[in-house]
C-alpha cells in the first residue's frame, strides 16, 4: 500500500508528528494508526467506533466535494496519475478556497451511513493482541468510557 512505502510513514514513526491517523481495515493497527473495533465488547468501544465513523465521514464528504469540483475524479482523465491525483485535487481545492471560489456543486455530498465491513472472525482476536491493541484500548478508555 502507498502509505507503507511513504516518507510520511517514516516521519510519523520517528515521532515527528503528534496525533492519530484513522483507517478502516486497509492497514494494520499501529500506535499512530487506529482502526475500528470489529466486534465492540463494551459501550466505550461502541462510542469509539461511532466517533471513528463520524470522523471518517468528514474525509469522505471532502472527497465528495472534490469529485463534484473536479469531475475527472468521477470519469477519469485517460492518463495514469497514480497516487498524485488526490494530492493535486487537494491543492487545487485549497487554491480555490484561497481565491474565494464558491462555485461548488454539493450534490451527492451526503455523509456516509455505511456500516463497518464484515471481517473474518480471526481478525478480532488478532486486533486485540499486542502492544498496538493496548495503546488503542488505553485511548478508548481515556476518551470514550463514560
Amino acid at each position: 500500500m502507498i502509505f507503507n512505502e511513504s516518507i510520511l510513514r517514516e516521519r510519523i514513526e520517528a515521532g515527528e508528528f503528534r496525533g492519530r491517523l484513522l483507517d478502516d481495515f486497509g492497514y494494520r493497527l499501529e500506535p499512530y494508526l487506529f482502526t475500528s473495533i470489529i466486534n465492540p465488547h463494551n459501550h466505550a468501544e461502541q462510542n469509539y467506533n461511532e466517533a471513528h465513523i463520524a470522523t471518517r465521514n468528514v474525509v469522505e464528504r471532502c472527497f465528495g466535494v472534490w469529485k463534484q469540483r473536479f469531475q475527472y475524479l468521477l470519469h477519469g482523465m485517460h492518463m495514469k496519475l497514480g497516487n498524485v491525483k488526490s494530492t493535486v485535487v487537494a491543492v487545487l481545492h485549497n487554491i480555490a478556497i484561497v481565491h474565494k471560489d464558491t462555485n461548488v456543486v454539493e450534490d451527492n455530498c451526503e455523509p456516509s451511513t455505511e456500516e463497518l465491513p464484515e471481517q473474518p472472525s480471526n481478525m478480532d482476536s488478532n486486533h486485540r493482541r499486542g502492544r498496538n491493541a493496548a495503546i488503542l484500548q488505553a485511548f478508548i478508555a481515556r476518551h470514550f468510557d463514560e
